[in-house]
């Protein structure tokens, strides 16, 4: 028999005001339903994917300056930042819960970005993100913030069933929303890690090694390795030309093809 008082049939977390955990999943998981219908059958996924994961640490900085009113498409694009990926951030700041559905700037949740200071600002940031993640830190709790890269891999995709490609950029998002939160190491690239460069050393040719002496006491020659002869004018020097091609995020194929027939055409002999 069903009970007369409606607070009996809701979760007593609502009635508090606070969803589980679980029913945070379940909401997210109908929001992307709901937006698989209104956007004409494109899947988006639960969880935001950044590219190019470089502009986000840009865009974060450039909303802890100054967070407009409304953060829209137009509005990265008159920044400079991300131009034709503009989606995909504000898909991140909206994830976060820093924007509504039309670019709306939402309070509390942008309070993080008037924090005074850096620690603060990473305090409040890094709540956000517990808050976000929160299936993921109820899988891995306090070792969230340290997994590996395959490891998030792995979750976003057991939850969204995405591909590799989609699932990896989720995991490098989340990376680098943990680097910013101050959670994580910060690197110049969340795909390839710097490693540290060797000092090399001078070789001086102004001194030589001063022979040593022989245990009869006769002096050994000074053995000097043989010289190749250069041409007047020229010095001994080695030049190195690299050079780097970023192409573009596009589907286009005639694009690409474009592209590396231009290399081909005045690059190659």
């Amino acid at each position: 028999m069903l009970s007369s008082n409606p607070r009996r049939l809701v979760n007593p977390n609502f009635a508090a005001g606070v969803p589980s955990v679980h029913q945070q999943t379940l909401n997210r998981r109908l929001e992307c339903r709901l937006r698989l219908v209104f956007l004409g059958g494109v899947p988006l996924p639960t969880f935001p994917a950044a590219q190019p994961i470089g502009a986000l640490g840009t865009l974060i900085a450039k909303l802890r300056s100054s967070f407009p009113a409304s953060l829209t498409a137009t509005t990265l694009q008159q920044l400079g930042i991300a131009p034709k990926n503009e989606r995909y951030l504000l898909n991140v700041i909206r994830f976060l819960g820093f924007i509504d559905e039309s670019g709306g700037k939402k309070e509390p949740a942008v309070q993080a970005f008037f924090a005074g200071t850096d620690a603060e600002f990473q305090r409040l940031f890094g709540e956000t993100l517990l808050s976000s993640y929160a299936g993921l830190f109820e899988l891995h709790a306090a070792d969230t913030w340290s997994l590996s890269k395959g490891e998030l891999v792995t979750f976003f995709r057991g939850v969204d069933r995405s591909s590799d490609l989609v699932g990896s950029r989720q995991a490098d998002t989340f990376i680098r929303l943990a680097e910013i939160a101050g959670k994580r190491e910060a690197a110049s690239s969340t795909d390839q890690r710097p490693s540290a460069a060797r000092p090399t050393k001078a070789i001086s040719t102004s001194s030589t090694r001063r022979p040593k002496s022989s245990s009869s006491g006769t002096p050994q020659k000074n053995l000097q390795p043989p010289t190749t002869p250069q041409p007047a004018g020229l010095s001994q020097v080695a030049l190195t030309v690299r050079i780097e091609i970023n192409l573009p995020t596009t589907a286009d194929q005639a694009v690409h093809d474009s592209i590396f027939r231009s290399i081909r055409e005045n690059l190659m002999p």
